[in-house]
């Protein structure tokens, strides 16, 4: 019991460690005009172009418009110093500035919810990457607690522009609703490897999903993935009870979380297929195929219950599942089953797919438990389901993001690396050195997600450091080019309005007398500058994130305390110069 409670206790340290990163605030205020500071109507104007510009979505996804509005800058655009309100090309810019956190994604959820009308009956999601469990339930959780007075509901947009705090705990709340969701989670892998291979195992299991480095950054994220992955792993719990008791409510039950998961991330509902997986194996009773046929049922009611809109007004879905993904095909499939090479070992460590991998043929031997053998043959079928399902309806995936699709099948295969842990048919020696090895290996990348995590909670984060030395370093008036739309993931908070603002898609469209004096460009962008204009530029300032010689960052998806350089331009070679003239 104490170490279990001790298994808990470390995952609750993890899911709540840095938890309040990258979130908006008064402090955003930094980059906008002292005029725009509480003005209720800019605020209002601000609002009115994001109810627009939803509106402008809606339509496109109706007339399947081959793209949604683009608020982004296409080419090279300028913008001049001394603004107040901001340009209309900038206004999506300053209202993400105060809106959004620094993951670009974390505002689908509110943003899907905003729309809502619950007074009128009006349930909608706006796109179906965000299934209704997740969405309905966030926004119960959300609705009581702006009962308790804990967080504030406003239908108006204008209320968080003006207070940009009162949607910081929006976020933070959402975010705790997710690491609740990580810690049952935790709890669910230990008591799988526990059933499979007894009370080590399932110690290893939940220690090796709570560091598990994939797991580490989606807990801290406000995105359905965790909340999908706990229903699927009680699905996957409740299988071995109806295989273990044959109960018509067990299969029932199965369903019931198989439905809710693939209700919540619609790739998931290959998992529906889980009380037929318990009726297999539990051979010789041949009533179990009617429950598990009623399972199945279960698992298609609850998703229907959940998604009705995704049945009932599919056509108004039609742009999201067919122009949206980038198609399928080889390429695809290929793209998808790269992510199982060096993408996967990033996204979980190559001493937890070591384990996991002895895990699966452990279980296959004589003597492997059957509960090993089932948590094994679902993840081994489940990888390949869902890897054909990516491939064909998703399209082009690449990097340790992509493990989002998949994200149930790491709790499954730290459950057979926990196996492996506590009763592997190796030396005792050879077998601590792999398990101490793997651990080491998983603390590592974990301790450098969490140490960014923190630092980019509190004022020294990496763009808080960039947007101080650019306010003390480049003279207002001067010209700072920017290598993507200023958002908050991207760009740091400095007066945009001091600058002569020079916004660029691709550093190759700046023609030689239109080059800014300074740069500012996350990781991605300063190595395109690199490449497009080399010798142009010299480093003048970077900020990097911390403890990245422990363990690099990996994950494509991580924006917490990302890279921030700033670069100056080059002093004119003079003969270069007439050359060009």
């Amino acid at each position: 019991m104490r170490r279990s409670l001790a298994l808990l206790a470390l995952a609750a340290g993890v899911g709540l460690c840095g938890i309040t990163w990258g979130l908006p605030g008064k402090a955003r205020w930094a980059a906008l005009p002292p005029a725009l500071h509480g003005d209720q109507a800019a605020a209002r104007r601000l609002a009115e172009a994001w109810s627009k510009l939803y509106q402008a979505i809606e339509r496109a996804h109706l007339e399947r418009a081959r793209e949604e509005p683009v608020t982004s800058i296409q080419g090279v655009r300028e913008f001049r110093p001394g603004w107040v309100f901001p340009p209309d090309a900038l206004v999506g810019s300053v209202r993400s500035t105060l809106l959004r956190t620094e993951d670009p994604d974390e505002q689908q959820t509110l943003a899907e919810l905003a729309r809502m009308r619950p007074g009128r009956g009006d349930f909608k999601p706006l796109y179906i990457h965000y299934g209704g469990s997740y969405l309905y339930f966030v926004g119960a959780v959300l609705w009581l607690a702006a009962k308790a007075r804990l967080i504030e509901l406003v239908p108006d947009a204008s209320f968080y522009l003006l207070h940009p705090d009162a949607i910081a705990r929006l976020y933070l709340a959402g975010r705790l609703i997710i690491a609740g969701f990580f810690l049952l989670s935790v709890w669910l892998v230990y008591d799988l490897g526990r059933r499979c291979s007894g009370e080590r195992a399932g110690l290893f299991a939940g220690t090796f999903y709570s560091l598990c480095p994939a797991v580490v950054v989606q807990s801290h994220i406000f995105k359905p993935h965790v909340f999908a992955a706990f229903w699927i792993l009680a699905a996957v719990r409740l299988a071995l009870a109806a295989a273990d008791t044959g109960r018509l409510r067990d299969f029932l039950l199965c369903g019931l979380c198989a439905g809710i998961g693939g209700g919540a991330s619609f790739f998931m509902l290959a998992f529906g297929a889980l009380p037929l997986a318990a009726a297999l194996l539990r051979r010789g009773d041949s009533r179990v195929w009617s429950r598990a046929l009623a399972g199945g049922a279960a698992c298609a009611a609850v998703f229907a219950a959940l998604n009705p809109y995704y049945l009932l007004a599919h056509a108004d879905y039609f742009w999201e599942t067919t122009i949206y993904p980038a198609g399928g095909g080889a390429s695809s499939l290929f793209s998808v089953a790269w992510f199982f090479g060096r993408p996967l070992t990033r996204a979980m460590g190559a001493g937890l797919e070591t384990l996991c991998a002895l895990g699966i043929w452990q279980s296959f031997r004589r003597g492997g438990s059957r509960e090993a053998r089932f948590c094994a043959a679902v993840l081994l079928v489940a990888t390949a389901v869902l890897a054909l399902a990516v491939g064909l309806l998703w399209g082009f995936v690449s990097g340790p993001g992509a493990a989002r699709f998949f994200f149930p099948l790491f709790g499954l295969a730290c459950v057979l690396a926990g196996s492996w842990a506590a009763a592997g048919r190796a030396r005792p020696w050879l077998r601590a050195v792999l398990v101490v090895a793997a651990l080491a290996e998983l603390s590592a990348r974990s301790a450098v997600y969490l140490r960014n995590f923190a630092a980019d909670a509190g004022p020294a984060s990496t763009r808080a450091q960039a947007a101080g030395w650019i306010s003390a370093h480049i003279p207002a008036g001067s010209s700072v080019g920017l290598a993507r739309y200023p958002q908050p993931f991207g760009t740091p908070p400095f007066r945009y309005d001091l600058y002569r603002l020079i916004v660029f898609e691709d550093p190759s469209l700046l023609a030689p007398r239109g080059r800014p004096d300074w740069i500012v460009a996350d990781a991605g962008d300063g190595q395109r500058l690199e490449q497009a204009l080399p010798g142009a530029y010299t480093l003048a300032a970077a900020f990097e994130p911390r403890w990245t010689a422990l363990a690099p960052l990996a994950d494509d998806s991580f924006f917490a305390n990302s890279a921030m350089y700033i670069f100056r331009r080059a002093k004119a070679n003079p003969a270069a110069l007439g050359a060009v003239q």
